[in-house]
């Protein structure tokens, strides 16, 4: 596979993807050039190129003059996107906890001889604790995972767009089917702007086990279609996975009846369905607005 364009080829090097080589336009050669000497510090082979050879080899035909070679795309299991779910949200918390410890702790050191403090606010060991034995503390509420789950999604740049707002947005991880859905291509690499090279994704023979796994694991999973609840009145803090149908047919019937709920955006106008990648960024913000309200 390739990755074709800077910021998604500085993207993979930092991010240590396997990388064959690099081909860069000749023309850089003579220029100081952070991907060139990214490159060269992480000691990967740079190898430059007439334009007209990497137009030739393009697969995208938007290469900015840098090519990647790379190994076919790592997937990811379920179980490895929720052994990292819960590794990143227990730092996440462990980080929050700190930063509260330490403003506690400043503003505690301003007012010594407050009143207020002397008779019942609690102290920085007494905070300390219950960030310990668990108590909430932070921006999210109780650092849950969160997974999307795409069915029979075949377009390349709304694959490309969707890995891009979740990895803004801070989840965990993608879940696609093997089958009659788009993989991981070199378009798709280059829609998601670098954003996959931080993207744990799984890809499975079948939804409605990847679904059962992750009810066993305590997630709440939610269809995003027609005829559900209006999105904007449902409680979306928990442990979620939010299923995003394909461009044309939507969720299929039975892996929407599988699910836990259904979530439906409110739609005002002639058109009765939203491009994929647009109807995923509001449910996935929308979760994001939830939990930093919490």
């Amino acid at each position: 596979m390739q990755i074709e364009g800077k910021n998604q080829v500085v993207e993979a090097i930092k991010n240590e993807a396997t990388i064959n080589k690099i081909l860069v336009d000749k023309n850089f050669a003579s220029r100081r050039d952070d991907v060139i000497n990214l490159a060269r510090k992480n000691g990967l082979k740079v190898e430059f190129l007439p334009k007209k050879i990497l137009d030739a080899q393009s697969v995208t035909g938007h290469h900015q003059g840098y090519i990647a070679q790379t190994v076919d795309f790592e997937y990811s299991s379920i179980q490895e996107i929720l052994k990292y779910a819960k590794s990143k949200n227990t730092q996440d918390a462990e980080n929050e906890n700190a930063e509260s410890l330490q403003n506690f702790k400043s503003e505690n050191s301003k007012n010594k001889k407050n009143a207020d403090f002397e008779n019942g606010v609690l102290t920085a060991d007494e905070i300390h604790e219950k960030s310990q034995n668990g108590e909430k503390r932070g921006k999210f509420a109780k650092n849950q995972p969160f997974i999307v789950l795409l069915d029979g999604i075949e377009d390349p740049h709304n694959l490309g767009a969707i890995i891009r707002t979740c990895e803004c947005a801070g989840v965990d991880g993608i879940i696609i089917p093997k089958a009659r859905a788009c993989q991981v291509n070199e378009t798709v690499v280059r829609t998601s702007a670098g954003a996959i090279s931080h993207m744990k994704i799984a890809r499975v023979a079948n939804l409605k086990t990847a679904i059962d796994e992750l009810k066993e694991n305590g997630l709440w999973i939610y269809a995003c279609e027609l005829g559900g609840q209006d999105l904007y009145s449902q409680n979306l803090t928990g442990p979620i996975a939010v299923v995003i149908g394909s461009e044309g047919n939507g969720i299929k019937q039975s892996l929407r009846t599988y699910c836990d709920g259904v979530l439906t955006l409110p739609q005002l106008g002639s058109v009765n369905s939203l491009n994929a990648s647009v109807s995923a960024g509001i449910v996935i913000y929308e979760i994001l607005r939830q939990r930093a309200s919490e």
